[in-house]
């Protein structure tokens, strides 16, 4: 008999998947292997489309594993930055950019946002 507290639901529900997720997401294989095969031809890959259509579930828990497990350029050294355009994209976009680690390290947000 399998204990209930060892049981993962499979199913999120409205939610996004999350990158730790990646064991119960599946059936987005030819997405993932396509968006591979793309982010080899270049270095910028923007996935769009229709709000709750599984965009952040496929980069999350399809594409961000698949490049950690390497099947990208090996060697690479990848910096993710994760964010959500809501009513400020170029403020999202700059906020993740300048988190800790993504472009640079030990550069504050506020020196980051106020450059001259």
């Amino acid at each position: 008999m399998v204990e209930p507290n060892t049981l993962k639901n499979p199913f999120v529900g409205l939610r996004a998947f999350e990158e730790n997720e990646d064991d119960i997401f599946f059936g987005r294989d030819k997405e993932i292997s396509d968006l591979i095969q793309k982010f080899n031809k270049t270095t910028f890959l923007a996935v769009v489309g229709s709000s709750g259509s599984g965009k952040s579930s496929l980069v999350k828990s399809g594409l961000l594993q698949a490049i950690h497990s390497g099947f990208l350029s090996p060697g690479c050294n990848w910096h993710v930055a994760l964010l959500r355009p809501a009513n400020d994209p170029i403020g999202e976009m700059t906020r993740a950019l300048a988190a800790e680690g993504v472009l640079y390290k030990n550069v504050s947000e506020q020196k980051f946002l106020h450059r001259q």
